[in-house]
């Protein structure tokens, strides 16, 4: 919805920051759903991913087992490598949920654009766990 729109139908200033900000609301808590299905959407596709990594690597696996030894080797690097990838996979949703943490926290502040406030927003500084954030300063 755009003000301009409001304005030409002959509604005055007020009325259209009251329409606004009630459509601001109403449209936060459609971003709140967005983020979380943000979050579940990474998160599903980081698994599909190493689902994926782990058949291929089983099925090479298969072939290499005509030698014990280096079945064993490979047995060893596919763990180290699934331990690597459960690690990033983790890291990589983190991520996700801090961002829709912020954006989250910037909607409720009723800012009117998210991707205009993030530029000053020092998101280094800011660590985020289930508990909440925390800032370090």
């Amino acid at each position: 919805m755009e003000r301009k729109f409001l304005e030409d139908m002959g509604l005055d200033k007020d009325q259209v920051n009251q329409i606004m900000a009630q459509y601001g609301k109403d449209v936060s808590g459609y971003k709140d759903v967005q983020t979380q299905l943000d979050a579940v959407t990474a998160e599903r596709d980081s698994y599909k991913d190493q689902s994926d990594t782990t058949a291929k690597q089983l099925k090479e696996l298969q072939g290499q087992l005509k030698d014990n030894a280096d079945a064993t080797a490979t047995i060893a690097d596919l763990q180290k490598q699934l331990k690597e990838q459960k690690k990033a996979a983790q890291a990589n949703l983190l991520k996700v949920k801090k961002d829709n943490a912020i954006n989250n926290a910037i909607n409720a502040a009723q800012a009117q654009d998210v991707k205009a406030v993030m530029p000053y927003i020092d998101v280094d500084a800011i660590s985020y766990n289930d508990d909440g954030f925390r800032f370090n300063l």
